[in-house]
């Protein structure tokens, strides 16, 4: 980071360049929107240093995260296109200008996505995986959601080619999420999650039940550590959520 960023300037690059988010619910997209320009002038005492605000519509995208697309990743031209787009999309303030790239992002995606347009962390957040391999930390607050009652929520997950991976019988839909994000971290991510604490102890479906695909001895020492770290904050209180913090290692 250079060293001659401060205030407005600082979160202003953070948030171009540092921060993604995806929620299913459009109201809460919009909420983060505003908070991120909040953010961006509360603490400005000179309004000369002020710009527009910013075009937040591929930083904080509406969409779930569990589903995903068949896509073609090896178009390089069309992401190169894309990556080179969506920054001059961020800063521009002629409207004019920003829904002719807008539009030409948008078909971009549409060509990328095979005509679907789901949202796809790979693609709505390309560049992210071509310059690091994945995120840096995650964080999540998912939805507690058991199968019993739920079966179409499941079921069009477990149709895709990730649910297929990882569907098991009694699970909650939050497990989801953290392979989703095990997926998505490079070889030292940092992930923290709110979870419920029953998954923890839980047989089956539980935290050691979640990746043995990543190494078995490896994992189950992970999931041991994870298990330990955890009852920590649930010693002498009655709490039924906590915070599930992971960081990988794949050497």
């Amino acid at each position: 980071m250079r060293s001659n960023l401060h205030g407005y300037h600082f979160k202003r690059h953070a948030i171009q360049n540092c921060l993604y988010g995806v929620d299913i619910d459009p109201g809460a997209v919009e909420i983060a929107k505003l908070r991120l320009w909040l953010s961006l002038v509360v603490d400005e005492e000179d309004v000369k240093q002020i710009k527009p605000l910013p075009n937040l519509d591929y930083k904080i995208v509406t969409g779930n995260s569990l589903l995903g697309v068949e896509k073609t990743l090896f178009n390089e031209q069309a992401f190169r296109r894309l990556e080179k787009l969506k920054p001059l999309f961020f800063d521009e303030t002629d409207h004019a200008k920003k829904e002719k790239l807008k539009k030409e992002i948008g078909e971009l995606i549409h060509d990328l996505t095979n005509g679907k347009e789901i949202f796809d962390f790979e693609i709505y957040f390309s560049e992210v995986f071509h310059s690091k391999r994945g995120f840096d930390v995650l964080l999540a607050n998912p939805p507690y959601v058991g199968q019993k009652g739920n079966k179409e929520i499941f079921q069009e997950i477990a149709r895709t080619d990730f649910g297929k991976r990882f569907h098991q019988r009694r699970m909650d839909l939050f497990y989801f999420f953290i392979h989703r994000a095990l997926d998505l971290g490079h070889k030292q991510t940092q992930i923290a999650f709110i979870t419920t604490n029953y998954f923890i102890t839980a047989r089956r479906v539980g935290v050691c039940a979640l990746r043995p695909d990543r190494g078995r001895k490896r994992h189950r020492e992970r999931c041991n550590q994870m298990k330990r770290d955890n009852r920590n904050l649930l010693y002498g209180k009655m709490v039924y959520s906590l915070v599930s913090a992971v960081r990988l290692y794949y050497p």
